[in-house]
Parts: structure tokens; sequence; C-alpha cells
């Protein structure tokens, strides 16, 4: 899906699924802005102008503003922003502390809706349509035990895009809200969980189980969900919370 001359956000974009996303609207010729806490190291250098990196705490309400700012000030408007980062507290409900849950709150949850808000206070006078895509999660719908604070926050993420996308459709902003909810998806975030195991090989065997396809999801498989619902084809869609998951919310 072309997005040519778009000016994309993309939250996380220093690894696994933002980098993915980031990579897919560059390809599809957008003009994309690159944010994370981490460090990008060169990451994108070979996009030149088309592409900016920029160092941004989500759970900051100061930072989001001059991130937004900036972009403004910059490239005249902001089209697309897919709130992509996010962190997992691995752990049950006996295990995971109230700071940990409150950590993962604070990226997972108030980062989107932080994003949410000031990407709307931009997008809203927009001439054409604008779009916002949200990464929640599986877990949203189908939790396993050990992800009690990430599912809590995914979930929380889900009915923030829907109340957001009824709001902005009944003030008749130019603005779709959406949210992909993936599966287990290769991303460093699972790699270091796998490789903190005492046997990798079985932890994703153990993964894969939730899949009824028997594999795992590709970045890139999430990315061009992303763009679609960025792109006109999408422009239908608005409030949806959409599976990319190998059928594991399926049965």
């Amino acid at each position: 899906m072309s997005q040519a001359n778009k000016v994309v956000l993309v939250t996380g974009a220093a690894s696994g699924m933002g980098a993915a996303v980031a990579t897919a609207f560059l390809q599809s010729g957008a003009r994309v802005i690159a944010a994370d806490i981490a460090r990008f190291d060169g990451r994108f250098a070979e996009w030149g102008d088309v592409l900016r990196t920029v160092a941004l705490d989500v759970s900051s309400e100061s930072g989001w503003r001059s991130v937004v700012a900036d972009i403004v000030a910059l490239e005249g408007r902001l089209d697309v922003l897919v709130n992509v980062a996010g962190i997992l507290e691995a752990g049950g409900i006996e295990a995971v502390t109230p700071e940990a849950l409150m950590r993962t709150l604070d990226v997972n949850t108030k980062g989107v809706f932080i994003g949410c808000r000031e990407a709307i206070a931009v997008m809203k006078s927009s001439a054409s349509e604008t779009a916002i895509v949200n990464i929640a999660s599986a877990n949203a719908v189908k939790a396993q035990s050990w992800t009690s604070a990430y599912a809590a926050s995914k979930a929380a993420v889900v009915s923030l895009t829907r109340t957001t996308a009824l709001h902005c459709a009944e003030q008749r902003y130019p603005i779709r809200v959406n949210a992909i909810l993936p599966g287990i998806v290769m991303t460093p975030m699972v790699e270091r969980i796998l490789a903190s195991s005492p046997d990798p090989a079985a932890a994703l065997a153990g993964l894969k189980v939730y899949h009824p396809t028997g594999r795992l999801l590709d970045p890139k498989e999430i990315a061009s969900v992303a763009t679609f619902l960025a792109s006109e084809g999408a422009s239908g869609i608005t409030g949806a919370a959409i599976a990319v998951d190998c059928g594991m919310t399926a049965g």
C-alpha cells in the first residue's frame, strides 16, 4: 500500500516490530520519524533524509509534546502515528510486583494514551485523512498466566483504541484509530526470554504451541498490516482490533 509523502511517526522503532514498521513505511514512500528510548546505532542510515531518528520515552508527556512539536515545525503535519513501543514484565500475579505492574502500564498504556492525545491535537485539523495504529497484543484477548501485567496493559490499549476511535468519529475528525493484536512475534524481547530459559529450544517449542499454525510470527507480518491500516484501502476501518496471531485467538 503506497504511503507516498506521508509523514509517519513510529515509536519503539530501534528494533523488533517497530523497526519493521518503520522500514515498511519507508519502502512504501513515506517520510518516517523513528522514535525510541534506545539507541539506533546507525540503523536506517541508508535511508538518508527520508528518515529521522529521535529519542523518546513514551511515558513522558513533555517528551511526546517536544517530538510532535518538532515534527510539525519541520514537516508541517503528522499523517500517521504507529504506537509500537512496549515492555514485557513476565510473571504471574504472585510473582509480579505492583511496581512492575505500574512500570508496564506506564509504557504500554500511558505511552499510547499520551501519544494518541498529542497526535490528535495535530491531526484533527488535517485537510486529508490521518491514522493512528496502536500495537496491542493477542494477550489482550487470550492471556497466559505469566503475562499478568502485560496482558492487562494491552487489554487497556484495545479499550483505549475503541474509545479514541469513537471520539474522533463523533467529533468528525479526519482520524481513524485501530489496533493490531499480534501473537508471539520473534522480536529481541522474545529472544531475551528464550535466552534466559534453561532450555531455549524447549522454551521456543512451548511458545509455538500457542499458535495453531505451529510457528511464531515475523515482525514484517505485523508491519504489513500497519501500513494497510494507515492506507486509503482501510478508509472504512476504525475502532477495530485486528488479530495477526497465527490463529491464537480463534478458538
